[in-house]
């Protein structure tokens, strides 16, 4: 149970001085990390073109091999 009849025992403190307080626009971030990944993967070879045209027929190119 809260008995607000002890109340008048709480200390309140004065805000501070505005003229000290720190707001977000006067933080600065200096957390610059940066990370670059440099990742080889072999290359991708077209294997096969399909081309499907409206008339429900299709065409396959295979690229020839050297």
């Amino acid at each position: 149970m809260v008995d607000f009849a002890e109340a008048s025992n709480v200390v309140t403190t004065p805000p501070s001085n505005q003229n000290n307080s720190q707001g977000v626009d006067s933080t600065r971030n200096n957390n610059h990390n940066i990370i670059t990944k440099i990742i080889d993967n072999k290359q991708r070879k077209i294997v096969e073109i399909r081309v499907f045209y409206d008339d429900s027929t299709w065409e396959t190119f295979v690229p020839q091999k050297s």
